[in-house]
């Protein structure tokens, strides 16, 4: 019994300095390169002021770009209104344009100038331009009574008739735009009655004491008694 427990306290003892040998082993293993991080610690902060001392300095920044400034819009001009008159409801707002120009030196007053026939005339500027002889201030007067021909064909035949002509009194007193509106018989005294009716003169035709163009309508007759 004693050799057992003397075997057993000997194993022990062995197993321990075994240990302790391994400990050491490993400790003494472990001791340079606990003493080389600690140098590469102590000499840190002096590798990190070499590099500060040769840093290079950074360009500087460009500057920032200008924005173009943008072009002002132009004014708009006003829209003009339109406005829309009715021209029936003042349809004489503005004063007629006559033919003719108003003689300043006329008295004024109601009853002093005739009243003249205004409907035949286009105020817009598209009318005649003329007067009828009941509008004039009096008759004119034939200056110049050239007597038609009496055609030979119709006197041998004994042919009686007449001729219904409108024509045109200029200021002057000029005839102008003869034309036949009617005649019996039909083509017999026409040729007649333009060429005399062409050749008459007036005295000029007087509206408001100014000289107008006037129209005029006659019926000349052909017949042996006025021979």
């Amino acid at each position: 019994m004693r050799v057992l427990k003397y075997r057993e306290l000997k194993t022990e003892w062995l197993f321990a300095v075994l240990l302790a040998l391994v400990i050491n082993g490993v400790l003494f293993g472990l001791m340079p390169a606990l003493q080389s991080g600690v140098k590469e610690n102590v000499a840190l902060p002096a590798l990190q002021n070499a590099i500060d001392i040769f840093r290079l300095k950074r360009p500087d920044p460009p500057p920032p770009a200008k924005e173009k400034p943008q072009p002002e819009e132009e004014a708009k001009p006003p829209e003009k209104k339109i406005v829309q008159r009715d021209l029936f409801q003042h349809p004489l707002s503005e004063k007629p344009r006559l033919p003719f120009e108003v003689n300043d030196k006329l008295p004024s007053g109601p009853g002093m100038i005739p009243t003249l026939d205004l409907e035949k005339y286009d105020l817009h500027g598209g009318g005649t331009g003329l007067f009828e002889e009941h509008d004039l201030d009096k008759p004119i007067q034939l200056l110049a009574d050239i007597k038609p021909l009496y055609p030979l064909r119709a006197k041998r035949m004994n042919i009686t008739g007449w001729v219904k002509v409108r024509f045109v009194v200029t200021k002057e007193g000029r005839v102008e735009n003869v034309e036949v509106l009617e005649s019996d018989p039909h083509g017999i005294f026409d040729n007649s009655v333009l060429s005399a009716v062409s050749a008459y003169r007036f005295s000029p035709p007087m509206v408001a004491g100014e000289p107008v163009d006037t129209a005029f309508t006659r019926k000349i007759t052909f017949n042996f008694d006025d021979e």
